[in-house]
């Protein structure tokens, strides 16, 4: 039984976001509460100063009731599984959580932002079944930290939802975590002797949130076709 922990992000790294908030403005426009290209202006505007954006939170602060709330969300999960369908994962997302899955490695997908919205978008592709984590702290190597007890160098992940699931379920001694992101500023904090892998993908403008530089621990792949998952195994 493998003692590594694999640690997944979401947004940019298994999802593409920028199809889900094409989806979600077309959302809500298809409801009548703004022009899509007014919710895409404003996550523009805040992506090019590094800032991230949550279009759910931005069109409930607009004062629309809870149940247009809910119809936006409806649509939204419409579009990502019709039009969108296709788009909305990238095309080594599905083969590297298989790959995770019959590797005999734990594995946890740990996203960060408002839960609300996270949750919407694992849900809308299936993977709000996998195990994850929602998380609220930036800097996910920070958090990480916060898992490792220095006493007996055993992690303890926090708030796994799905616990009880396979990839994770059934590993209780994890000696070492690796994490998987594209964001430099993610593996800020990494504990010592934990690895990684940046993924900056090939034809893909970097945004300004994804910049930074990162230690000798992290490699820098173009593809999550380039991790070998079995590697996972032999890193404790």
């Amino acid at each position: 039984m493998s003692e590594t922990l694999a640690v997944v992000d979401f947004d940019r790294t298994l999802y593409n976001t920028a199809v889900a908030s094409e989806a979600y403005a077309r959302a809500v426009s298809d409801e009548g509460l703004l022009q899509s290209h007014e919710l895409g202006e404003v996550q523009e505007l805040a992506q090019n100063t590094g800032v991230s954006f949550d279009p759910f939170e931005y069109v409930r602060q607009l004062g629309v009731t809870e149940q247009q709330l809910d119809r936006v969300t409806a649509r939204f999960y419409e579009l990502v599984q019709g039009r969108f369908e296709r788009e909305i994962l990238y095309p080594d997302a599905v083969p590297f959580m298989h790959r995770l899955a019959n590797s005999g490695v734990p594995a946890v997908i740990m996203t960060y932002g408002n839960p609300e919205w996270q949750a919407i978008k694992l849900r809308s592709v299936g993977f709000d079944i996998w195990p994850h984590i929602l998380t609220t702290e930036k800097y996910k190597g920070e958090a990480i930290a916060k898992w490792l007890n220095p006493e007996n160098g055993v992690y303890h992940p926090i708030g796994v939802k799905n616990p009880g699931l396979p990839p994770y379920a059934g590993h209780q001694a994890l000696r070492h975590v690796t994490l998987t992101d594209d964001k430099a500023a993610s593996f800020r904090g990494l504990p010592a002797g934990a690895t990684g892998y940046l993924l900056r993908r090939e034809g893909i403008d970097i945004l300004p949130s994804q910049l930074g530089d990162v230690g000798p621990s992290i490699s820098v792949v173009s593809s999550l076709d380039q991790i070998e998952v079995e590697s996972f195994r032999r890193a404790a």
